[in-house]
């Protein structure tokens, strides 16, 4: 379709949606698939009048034929704050993912209009935000569009590459702006017990992800099968209409849900326990980064430039750990207008993190686990300092 196709019609109706502002935001719960608590709500809009009936996908289709895609955006952006707001208690501590178009990410029109100041209004926190970008919308300038998505990186925004699976491109832009999520199309969710080629792509994609310290969503789940199958593959998030329909408040799963994501992973890890517990935890760890607690935070800069697969590094005085700094600390940190300033010329040992899981190399893997697990939600994946006899 071009944009001379586009009905009088249709023109009519998205000039009165816009004029009218006609716009319901919806919110769906996206669930960790560890112990089934929400880490944050997918936005999506609607419109409101029913007597302008047009889908979603279309209603920004016909928009951007007619060049009125920001105009849209802006409008629908800001009924989701308004309803954000009205549940600050309940949002403050979770994600807001809010799906948006390359096109409109780089234009100048979304960078002077939508920053901290702009979300100071809805007393939203930068951190919070999760931009969408699906690999459905064609990348005419990657360049621009990889300036752009650091300078929000860098000011705190996460983005995550949505309907991954549905394209050829998204492994590509995957590796083009290293994004913090993954969000796996229904597509290839739907009855993926069933299909091993499915499962074994999937399976493959985690083990990905978890080595790039990216996490993967699971996008419409719809049976029991289905999130059974994604716990046991090891899938960190989950959201669809199994879990919970979109809904126009912030609210929480059904309980019975929550129940069974909780049972399933006790299943899961006492089935495993038996094929871990004559594993060490040495097995599985890697050789980390460490620093002196007097080097200059504008000195790590470097480090973790130079090192993007890392989650972090260990702070040490006289060789031994007192303390980490993981890469989305270090980022937060370092974001919004003054971060770096602020920070750049104090020791690392001011910023460092210094509860933190220390565990003696020679610990059984099934028991570094278990005291894992235990740890509150803001750390819950952060990593494990492994060390010899306290060094």
């Amino acid at each position: 379709m071009v944009r001379e196709e586009v009905s009088g019609q249709k023109t009519q109706m998205i000039d009165q949606i816009i004029t009218t502002r006609s716009i319901r935001p919806f919110f769906q719960p996206i669930v960790s698939l560890r112990d089934g608590s929400i880490f944050g709500y997918e936005a999506l809009s609607r419109v409101s009048n029913e007597e302008l009936k047009l889908a979603s996908d279309d209603l920004f289709t016909f928009a951007g034929y007619l060049g009125k895609t920001w105009q849209l955006e802006q409008i629908c952006r800001s009924e989701i704050f308004k309803s954000v707001k009205r549940y600050e208690k309940i949002f403050r501590n979770h994600k807001l993912f809010l799906n948006i178009s390359p096109q409109v990410l780089v234009s100048e029109h979304f960078q002077s209009g939508f920053d901290e100041t702009y979300l100071s209004r809805y007393q939203i926190d930068p951190a919070q935000i999760v931009f969408e970008i699906t690999e459905k919308d064609s990348v005419a300038d990657m360049e621009l569009l990889n300036r752009k998505i650091r300078a929000y990186k860098e000011k705190g925004f996460e983005v995550a590459i949505d309907d991954l699976g549905s394209c050829y491109s998204g492994l590509s832009l995957v590796c083009e702006i290293s994004p913090k999520y993954m969000k796996l199309d229904r597509t290839l969710i739907r009855q993926v017990g069933q299909n091993h080629a499915r499962t074994l792509l999937i399976k493959n994609l985690v083990d990905y992800a978890n080595s790039m310290n990216i996490k993967i969503i699971a996008e419409g789940i719809e049976t029991q099968e289905d999130l059974d199958t994604l716990i046991k593959l090891g899938i960190h998030y989950g959201q669809g209409y199994y879990i919970s329909y979109p809904m126009e408040e912030l609210a929480d799963i059904d309980d019975a849900i929550h129940k069974m994501i909780v049972m399933n992973n006790i299943k899961k890890n006492s089935m495993q326990n038996y094929r871990i517990n004559q594993f060490y935890i040495k097995h599985l760890s890697i050789q980390g980064i460490s620093v002196s607690k007097d080097v200059k935070v504008e000195q790590l800069l470097s480090y973790f430039d130079e090192n993007s697969s890392i989650q972090g590094i260990c702070i040490t005085e006289q060789e031994k750990v007192i303390g980490i700094l993981t890469r989305e600390r270090f980022q937060k940190l370092l974001s919004g207008r003054y971060g770096f300033s602020l920070y750049q010329y104090k020791n690392v040992s001011e910023i460092m993190d210094k509860n933190f899981l220390e565990v003696d190399y020679m610990m059984p893997v099934s028991a570094v686990s278990s005291i894992a697990m235990q740890r509150d939600e803001n750390s819950l994946y952060d990593f494990i300092v492994v060390t010899k006899k306290g060094n």
